[in-house]
């Protein structure tokens, strides 16, 4: 008879982490895949615009599409987008492309968000917006976010505030449970059992691409890197420097301004003045 034992990981209790004001690093994404079917436009929209018949929506197979990629902070861009490598695409959207953007971890503020939007071909320099989504790149807590994200892609409209890719999505709960559990399964909130992890991961895997092909929406899945420091996984928790420092200033300053309203106005004792001034020489000059 043979005995088999399971061993399992101990939680850890311990939280590691690092300020986001010390990372001097630019800010990396991996976009993944892009899950979901394409609806093709109206016949109205085609007689319109008989171009569309050349683009990627009339196309076998997959369309060559890309992405850019914008950090974006109350609606400001922070720096320029980045856009995704050319990749011819078979029966798949699938980059799988770490994109670095021209900002740093450390530069980033509280509300600063990730744009992205998906392009395509629209005939002889013309592009057609596929979709947009974002995501706020620090949690509800203040830590950056790591690990994989299905995020929703709002058709026809450029990535911005309105186009959240975490919205809730009604059916879509399970999904949307799961992905809260594998955060905490992530941050080790929960005891790791290998051979039942790959089960489980397995099985999460298969639910999501069933609710993603019974959804009426497309989902782009983008993955945030996880930092490691001597081999342990630290939590990036947004600092900024001198952040806690105390000015003074003065409610009201010492020299008070009084608006004039009359300033570069006629002056009508003056205009007097200088009318009868020269009905005076007038007259004497007559005589």
């Amino acid at each position: 008879m043979v005995k088999t034992t399971f061993t399992m990981n101990e939680i850890d209790d311990k939280f590691y982490y690092v300020y986001s004001s010390s990372l001097d690093h630019k800010v990396e994404i991996k976009i993944g895949t892009l899950e979901g079917k394409r609806t093709k436009p109206e016949y109205d929209k085609l007689l319109s615009d008989p171009m569309l018949k050349f683009s990627g929506l009339y196309q076998e197979g997959c369309s060559d599409l890309y992405v850019t990629c914008q950090v974006l902070s109350d609606g400001v861009p922070l720096a320029l987008p980045v856009t995704t490598s050319y990749k011819a695409f078979t029966n798949r959207w699938n980059w799988n492309e770490w994109v670095t953007l021209p900002v740093f971890f450390s530069d980033l503020p509280r509300n600063a968000i990730l744009a992205m939007t998906i392009y395509d071909c629209a005939g002889p320099g013309k592009v057609l917006i596929v979709g947009g989504t974002t995501i706020s790149l620090f949690g509800k807590h203040g830590m950056l976010r790591q690990g994989m994200f299905d995020l929703r892609v709002w058709p026809g409209v450029e990535g911005s505030e309105k186009t959240p890719g975490k919205a809730p999505d009604r059916g879509k709960e399970q999904m949307q449970r799961l992905a809260k559990l594998a955060k905490k399964h992530r941050n080790g909130h929960m005891p790791k059992v290998d051979w039942l992890d790959r089960l489980t991961f397995r099985e999460i895997e298969m639910i999501n691409e069933k609710e993603k092909r019974s959804s009426d929406y497309m989902y782009l899945m983008v993955e945030f890197p996880t930092v490691q420091i001597d081999g342990i996984n630290h939590a990036v928790v947004y600092y900024e420097q001198d952040g806690d420092e105390m000015y003074q200033f003065r409610a009201q300053a010492d020299i008070v301004t009084v608006p004039d309203y009359e300033i570069l106005q006629e002056n009508l004792i003056e205009s007097k003045q200088h009318r009868l001034a020269r009905s005076l020489r007038s007259v004497v000059s007559g005589r």
